[in-house]
């Protein structure tokens, strides 16, 4: 977690180095910040209760949620597809799930998620009028 945490920490570094921070500022729409903020929020507070939802083993949802941010930041790194099934699964056998149990955790957690994005992006082009699925 601490080391996907540096790598985020470290790559926001070296952007706002190469940047003008006094310049940024001054053109910030608080409200965009605001709403930015607001969706991460309920995205990882989401992700957090789908990985409960699943999960065979009590867990706490302040520290599953900051395990969904530290994969979010491990994301930088790695592909999706790697950094979260080996830090959530690693996260649930610490908390006292198989293996086993954990793979099948996260597996059925990602499906259920991949189904439910399927769902409202098959929604989103029907309804947007740009064709999509008929």
């Amino acid at each position: 977690m601490w080391l996907g945490l540096l790598a985020g920490v470290g790559l926001l570094a070296a952007e706002l180095a190469a940047s003008d921070p006094g310049a940024m500022l001054q053109t910030l729409r608080v409200s965009w910040l605001a709403a930015a903020l607001g969706c991460t929020a309920v995205s990882l507070l989401a992700a957090a209760h789908n990985l409960r939802g699943f999960a065979t083993v009590p867990l706490r949802a302040g520290e599953t949620v900051l395990v969904q941010l530290a994969i979010g930041f491990t994301r930088i790194l790695m592909p999706s597809a790697v950094s979260t099934p080996a830090v959530a699964s690693r996260y649930l056998n610490r908390r006292g799930a198989s293996w086993p149990a954990a793979l099948g955790t996260v597996s059925a957690a990602q499906l259920a998620q991949l189904i439910v994005t399927t769902l409202i992006v098959a929604v989103l082009s029907v309804t947007s009028g740009s064709g999509g699925v008929r």
